[in-house]
């Protein structure tokens, strides 16, 4: 009898310290799965849309650095040109007279889309 007792006591403290949050009904309303920041004064030139540019439009390659004939997404002044000039906003959403980029027909992740209009927006600043 003291063998049931002490399994059935170990079997409800071990499935009693089992505790499993769900963030749904722990924050209800709230969007969960953006992980976006677009909090004023959080996208910077060199921390967000360097990245970002950098990992999308062959900044890396032959494709937008200083050595080809296309815009230069390599340093902030040569965004800057693009990003005054609208260029770099309709290239990205695939409207306006700018060729679509990135060239693989697929578009940007929202929230990157969200950030470079907001850097753009608050005047392409080098920060």
């Amino acid at each position: 009898m003291k063998k049931i007792t002490l399994l059935l006591s170990f079997g409800v403290l071990f499935f009693s310290a089992c505790y499993y949050n769900n963030l749904a009904e722990l924050h209800p309303g709230t969007d969960l799965t953006n992980q976006c920041d677009t909090t004023p004064g959080t996208v910077t030139f060199q921390n967000t849309i360097q990245p970002i540019l950098a990992a999308n439009c062959g900044t890396n390659n032959s494709c937008h650095n200083a050595s080809s004939s296309n815009p230069k997404l390599d340093s902030y002044d040569g965004v800057k040109v693009v990003a005054a000039d609208g260029r770099l906003v309709n290239a990205i959403n695939h409207t306006g007279s700018a060729s679509p980029m990135p060239k693989n027909g697929g578009k940007l992740p929202q929230c990157a889309l969200t950030q470079i209009e907001m850097w753009v927006t608050d005047g392409y600043l080098n920060n």
